[in-house]
């Protein structure tokens, strides 16, 4: 038997930009990256992740669309089951989309019932049209001098006896 699953898609805007997306809960991550990338006009070309997330939306493990070669079981979205990463309603995602735009996507399991799901993802545009640019992202400066303490700031590198050190030949 099928479960239908509707996950609630939020585009990281100052407008709201909200999709909601029906199917079924066998089908893999990869599928629900496709319905994405349909439902927000996006273009299929770029890298994007999953990344397993908490009520607070605080970024956790991440689920790639490839192997970027850094570990050899790294967790793919080819191999995971929506059903399997996001088994109960209520359950939360973040996704990324185009590395070098960041694209920024909340996601939350809405529903899921015994209905048959449909054979191929449903779209439901709620609300919003989604920008032509990325949304510009906000990062904090910080102050990396902030943790360094120096008794006597002006004798760092004084005592360095630099005749000490040997050149590998």
């Amino acid at each position: 038997m099928s479960m239908n699953y509707r996950v609630r898609i939020v585009l990281d805007t100052d407008e709201d930009v909200i999709r909601d997306i029906e199917l079924n809960g066998k089908e893999k991550l990869n599928v629900l990256h496709e319905s994405i990338l349909s439902a927000f006009d996006l273009y299929t070309g770029e890298m994007a992740s999953f990344f397993l997330s908490n009520e607070d939306w605080e970024q956790g493990a991440e689920i790639s669309l490839v192997n970027f070669g850094n570990t050899d079981d790294a967790d793919l979205m080819a191999s995971k089951c929506i059903a399997d990463v996001i088994p109960e309603k209520g359950d939360r995602m973040i996704y990324v989309y185009d590395f070098l735009n960041l694209w920024t996507f909340f996601l939350e399991v809405i529903a899921i019932d015994d209905t048959p799901a449909p054979e191929t993802p449903l779209i439901h545009i709620l609300k919003g049209v989604r920008p032509q640019e990325a949304p510009a992202k906000v990062m904090e400066s910080v102050n990396l001098s902030d943790d360094v303490y120096l008794e006597d700031p002006g004798s760092f590198g004084d005592e360095t006896n630099w005749d000490d050190f040997q050149e590998d030949q």
